[in-house]
């Protein structure tokens, strides 16, 4: 026990990947909550694939007016944390499943091109795509 106004710290050292994901963690279980918070536990982890941004479903042109135009992009190892990026703007995005992404936006009024990314934690997946308004 610490004798009043002392102060005790500690620190954890190392590196963090962020290229990988988490699949699993520790595990609370009988035999750890029994070692207690000071024990040494072991983790399980195992990097998933990287989700890939491999093209845009609809047409990659639409004619520049009003109303609105819904974009589905097709991957790999989506996750519901993806989300779609146009002109640098994140959109509400739905995630349908792990090769499925939507949003929809209000049609740009003049013809234009717009850059077309899926981000994850504000990272792109790669590659950018271009949608041009004619």
């Amino acid at each position: 026990m610490l004798a009043p106004g002392n102060i005790s710290h500690t620190y954890v050292v190392g590196t963090l990947d962020m290229s990988q994901s988490v699949s699993t963690g520790p595990v609370a279980t009988d035999a750890t909550r029994a070692a207690g918070p000071n024990a040494s536990h072991a983790s399980s982890m195992s990097p998933t694939t990287n989700p890939a941004f491999t093209g845009l479903l609809v047409a990659t042109a639409a004619a520049a007016a009003s109303g609105t135009q819904l974009f589905t992009c097709q991957g790999t190892n989506f996750v519901p944390g993806c989300r779609i990026w146009i002109d640098n703007i994140e959109r509400s995005t739905t995630f349908g499943s792990a090769t499925s992404l939507t949003t929809t936006v209000n049609k740009k009024a003049e013809a234009g091109v717009w850059n077309v990314d899926v981000k994850l934690g504000g990272v792109a997946v790669p590659s950018t795509r271009t949608f041009t308004w004619t």
